[in-house]
């Protein structure tokens, strides 16, 4: 059993569920059966569970966990599948530190929280009244705590004076709505920037801002109102996750390795937008035997007879299955896990009615409902319990994973 997980295991996991295609990313250039990759490009293979980002040194930096990616990205519809041999082409370099203005962090076995700027440098918040003041009421809302481990990959900058602004942070004019970045603490215009609206239009390490910029602008109006244009050295900067520092060393775009490109095995689609969430991800066997088959079919008073199960569970006997587990990391009600299996369509089901014939299930409270069908695979998605409402204000954890997987789910 292959087990993964989007949490730190000794050095890189963030596992990603993608579909990946060419023409997800304009990017990329095809030179026959290889793509040359280029910087400023999500890749990962087969054989891994993690996802790198090629930086413009020709070298790749690793994801460690999905809050971090988070800070960047907002869903896998980028990341290319290459060959694990062509990957290899890049050397490993690095931890990708979290995005600038996005996030506050605090390591494990320390209470210190800290702002990150450009560069993966913490600078140390000064008191709460700094938090209320530049990002608001629900400021401890806006930490995520990070392993100890990944300590070494951030340099600690000197500590914010008690009214500094860090730089990489982000505001928007409401009546202009044009936004702004902190530089040296002076607030920098963002109006005409290309460069970092190559993802569909928008600034990726803006868009999950909005909530928190308006409440920042309402503190820094009277600087914004002087604000200057953000020269070309750093606009190139935006929205990137490599490590910048002047001592790396560029490779010309035309001897960048080249990598030959894979169709994902595994197409499953979805988005888990700003929810605090974890996923784990399980390889499995197909899981069902004739007798199980059989057994659920019983329980729906549809059965077919055992050797109508017996050649059913034969179509799957070497079919792939993958479990994920979607796991509310916050107080809630309820169960907390929402669950998707992932089926390889070995019965070869062009129906969905055909498919959840032979494998819903009448039961309350399953992990295996019948949601879709496509060629290739089957998905199954789990219940979530009752829904009481207990009283307590605490939001139904499973509830509300299954309403924004279910409405992105896609193959």
């Amino acid at each position: 059993m292959k087990k993964l997980y989007l949490s730190f295991i000794a050095f890189s996991v963030l596992l990603l569920p993608i579909s990946v295609s060419a023409a997800l990313n304009p990017q990329v250039e095809h030179f026959t059966d290889r793509i040359y990759a280029g910087w400023n490009q999500l890749v990962t293979c087969e054989d891994s569970s993690a996802v790198y980002y090629i930086g413009p040194d020709a070298k790749r930096y690793v994801f460690p966990n999905s809050k971090a990616y988070f800070t960047y990205y907002p869903d896998f519809s980028n990341v290319l599948y290459v060959s694990c041999i062509d990957l290899t082409q890049f050397p490993l370099a690095g931890l990708v530190t979290y995005n600038p203005g996005t996030r506050y962090i605090k390591f494990a076995t320390a209470n210190t929280v800290y702002a990150v700027e450009p560069g993966g440098i913490l600078r140390a918040i000064p008191n709460e009244n700094w938090m209320e003041t530049f990002v608001g009421e629900d400021w401890n809302k806006q930490i995520d705590d990070v392993s100890d481990a990944f300590y070494t990959s951030y340099t600690i900058g000197e500590p914010l004076a008690i009214l500094e602004i860090p730089d990489g942070m982000t505001a928007q004019d409401p009546e202009t709505n044009i936004w702004y970045y902190f530089v040296d603490g002076q607030p920098k215009s963002l109006e005409g920037i290309s460069f970092a609206f190559k993802d569909n239009g928008n600034f990726r390490n803006f868009t999950r801002l909005k909530n928190q910029a308006p409440r920042f602008y309402e503190r820094v109006e009277p600087a914004l109102k002087n604000g200057t244009r953000i020269n070309s050295t750093e606009e190139i900067k935006l929205g990137s996750p490599w490590f910048w520092n002047d001592t790396n060393t560029w490779v010309d775009e035309n001897s960048f390795p080249l990598m030959k490109l894979y169709s994902n095995p595994e197409p499953l689609n979805y988005s888990l937008g700003n929810l605090p969430v974890t996923v784990t991800k399980i390889e499995l066997g197909f899981g069902y035997d004739a007798e199980s088959l059989q057994s659920i079919a019983k329980e729906c008073n549809r059965d077919k007879g055992l050797d109508y199960y017996i050649e059913l569970a034969d179509k799957f006997k070497n079919a792939k299955r993958f479990l994920y587990e979607f796991t509310y990391t916050k107080p809630s009600q309820d169960g907390s896990v929402f669950r998707v299996t992932l089926i390889e369509n070995s019965a070869n089901y062009n129906l969905f009615d055909d498919f959840k014939y032979d494998f819903d299930v009448c039961g309350a409270g399953g992990n295996v409902y019948p949601n879709q069908v496509t060629q290739n695979w089957l998905v199954l998605t789990s219940s979530c319990g009752s829904g009481w409402d207990d009283g307590s204000g605490l939001p139904h954890g499973c509830e509300e994973i299954k309403n924004q997987i279910e409405s992105t789910l896609s193959l």
